[in-house]
């Protein structure tokens, strides 16, 4: 079971006010890509990925690092 906290700013209680923002962030109590969290979810990468920048401006969550995938070209 997951600690409770009481929320008090404004800007976090309006973000956690939408259900899948709330979902998003429930998902992250360990390290994640935003891949992840959306094949769990069944939502979109780039929803997810727009629900985690709203939740690291409040400070909910934080940016631990950055991975890009993707072919390595040999020039």
């Amino acid at each position: 079971m997951l600690p409770l906290s009481l929320v008090r700013d404004p800007a976090q209680a309006s973000v956690l006010l939408d259900p899948d923002r709330l979902r998003v962030l429930s998902e992250l109590t360990e390290p994640d890509s935003a891949s992840g969290v959306a094949r769990r979810l069944a939502l979109p990468r780039q929803q997810v990925n727009y629900y985690v920048r709203d939740l690291e401006k409040t400070g909910l969550v934080d940016f631990i690092e950055e991975r890009k995938r993707g072919t390595a070209w040999n020039t």
